[in-house]
């Protein structure tokens, strides 16, 4: 079962992932013919349009399906995208004790096993994983005063992922924390967020639109906030036009990492084809520049692994309870799957965990260059090779300038210029990159560590070199850069 709607306004439609779901099932049925008979059934009103409209009917739609004429499955899963609707189906689930599959949503309320017993999740989205690799960072480099900007005219996801990660961090003794929300319709809002923003900080995170995190860096060196003494860290969800184009130089085929465009193996190069059809035949839409992308794989997965389980425990029990939710779930977590997408870690709680990289963007090569790793087990993060700071002394900036933030220290007063070290702007990326000077990338990858995950803070610390002559990240990192 997937509920959804077919509008394409969002990377949540149905419109883009529905391809995932469908080709997913048919392969199942290839796989596992004569042991497993999936009927998929998708839960769509063609009058919502949007993620609101969805959310408001999503418990009229459920209890209809429930509680209407339906076939009596030995086995029932709900597997699919959510966008604003996560809390309402993951309580109706709960309640029904039927097993839920979310291939998107990172609502922390999943984690909790209290309210959310029958679910999982697929989704490479998880706000603990980008909360640890971002707390990491501010500990490594001291930066503890933080300012947050959210794009609201962007779409809804960023909200919610930005908001429960500063949350994480708004729980960590000794980070500060201010907020802007902003539509971003005219420069003065702009001028605005960026003048609060010289006030109380020198590290801003910034959760929304691609073009607009452009221009908000464009109109920040017009007012002399590119000049070694500011931090700017993005995110990006999934690469979507719906989210704009992560780069500094809007269509220059340059401008992409070169490890995007490799593809390695037969069976992802016949799952693009499929994919493409089936977005242009079924859903109306115009070929994808980028079928495999990390939504549509989380979606084409999570109907491959509830086959692998079901198949597993088939042979194991066959008296195992199919129609229990709870116990089914169970059974997902905490080890690793390899699909023809992605390998796929879960945690203890049924949480997918990715791996998240940060890369520095070399300006004089023009290359990715992979510096930290955090493994997907949330254990550890590893430093692959030494950040490069460009300040005249190589290190990086401080959290508060000497003379203060408004130049106002006693010590500093008459000064006509006040103490910085230089760095470049940093960006906390998914795929792409932002050409200004200096920018530092986060980059998901789906691959996956088959360790228990824990849900502890990481120390700055434990940040530390592998052992000399391993290579294993580099040829991972490549090999699964496709998606």
């Amino acid at each position: 079962m997937t509920l959804g709607y077919v509008y394409n306004d969002s990377g949540a439609s149905l419109a883009y992932l529905g391809p995932g779901l469908d080709v997913a099932v048919e392969e199942v049925q290839r796989t596992y013919h004569g042991v497993i008979n999936f009927r998929h059934t998708y839960l769509i009103d063609r009058n919502i349009l949007d993620c609101t409209a969805l959310a408001d009917s999503t418990e009229y739609m459920l209890s209809k399906w429930w509680y209407g004429p339906r076939l009596i499955a030995n086995f029932t899963a709900f597997v699919g995208p959510q966008c604003l609707e996560t809390r309402e189906v993951n309580r109706l689930l709960s309640l029904w004790n039927v097993a839920f599959v979310t291939t998107i949503s990172g609502d922390p309320i999943l984690r909790d096993k209290t309210f959310s017993p029958t679910s999982l999740s697929t989704s490479s989205l998880t706000t603990i994983s980008y909360a640890h690799l971002f707390q990491a960072i501010l500990q490594r480099y001291n930066w503890r005063n933080i300012f947050a900007v959210f794009d609201i005219m962007s779409v809804i996801s960023y909200q919610i992922y930005g908001s429960a990660i500063l949350a994480r961090l708004t729980r960590h003794a000794g980070f500060v924390m201010t907020q802007r929300k902003l539509d971003f319709r005219t420069k003065a809002q702009y001028l605005s967020a960026l003048s609060d923003f010289k006030d109380v900080s020198r590290v801003c995170l910034f959760f929304g639109h691609a073009q607009r995190l452009r221009q908000f860096l464009v109109y920040a060196s017009e007012e002399g906030m590119t000049n070694g003494e500011y931090v700017y860290l993005a995110m990006e969800l999934n690469p979507s036009p719906l989210l704009g184009n992560l780069t500094w130089r809007y269509g220059d085929a340059s401008d992409q990492p070169p490890t995007e465009s490799v593809i390695g193996s037969v069976k992802i190069r016949k799952l693009e084809r499929e994919f493409m059809r089936r977005t242009v035949e079924d859903f109306g839409l115009p070929i994808p520049k980028k079928p495999v992308n990390a939504l549509l794989a989380a979606n084409y997965a999570a109907v491959l692994i509830v086959a692998i389980v079901l198949n597993e425990t088939l042979s194991r029990d066959s008296s195992f309870p199919f129609s229990n939710g709870r116990e089914f779930a169970r059974l997902f977590r905490d080890r690793g799957f390899h699909t023809d997408v992605a390998d796929i870690y879960i945690d203890h709680v049924g949480e997918r965990q990715p791996n998240l990289t940060v890369a520095q963007f070399d300006r004089d090569s023009g290359e990715l260059t992979p510096r930290l790793l955090q493994l997907a087990d949330l254990s550890r993060v590893l430093e692959l090779s030494q950040l490069r700071w460009p300040s005249g002394n190589g290190a990086p900036p401080p959290n508060t300038p000497l003379c203060g933030y408004r130049n106002e220290r006693s010590s500093c007063q008459g000064s006509a210029t006040s103490w910085t070290q230089g760095f470049g702007v940093i960006g906390a990326f998914v795929s792409c990159l932002i050409g200004v000077r200096l920018v530092f990338l986060l980059k998901k990858r789906l691959f996956a560590k088959d360790r228990k995950a824990s849900d502890f803070w990481l120390d700055a610390t434990w940040l530390h070199s592998p052992p000399s002559g391993r290579c294993c990240f580099t040829s991972s990192l490549v090999r699964l850069c496709y998606y």
